[in-house]
């Protein structure tokens, strides 16, 4: 019989909350590749995916790494945002910016 992981509710948020961020920068990524001028848009979304996954599966797992990387995840993030708020114009990064805004709280408040 396998035993369940039984993680706190800041947790189950963080992981929640970097799953989105992974489907919404991934997308950002995909659409941005085809449009001029937008390399550091890709790179920081880039960045927060990876960070977001990583995040997500060292808390699975119950890492004590996991609020040292909390606290580059929700940097990652925060910077994430705000590059994709000003494209506005662009469904794909404005889509982006809640979602960021949300893993950057919740991992913030894992790391603390």
């Amino acid at each position: 019989m396998q035993e369940s992981v039984s993680l706190g509710t800041t947790e189950e948020a963080c992981i929640d909350s970097c799953n989105a961020v992974v489907r919404v920068t991934e997308r950002c990524v995909t659409e941005c590749a085809v449009e001029e001028d937008k390399g550091e848009c890709i790179r920081l979304c880039r960045d927060a995916a990876d960070l977001a996954s990583l995040l997500a599966q060292l808390l699975a797992r119950e890492s004590p790494r996991s609020a040292t990387v909390a606290t580059a995840a929700a940097d990652a993030f925060e910077a994430a945002a705000e590059e994709c708020r000003e494209h506005e114009d662009d469904q794909h990064c404005w889509a982006c910016v809640e979602p960021l805004e949300e893993a950057a709280d919740t991992a913030r408040e894992l790391a603390s």
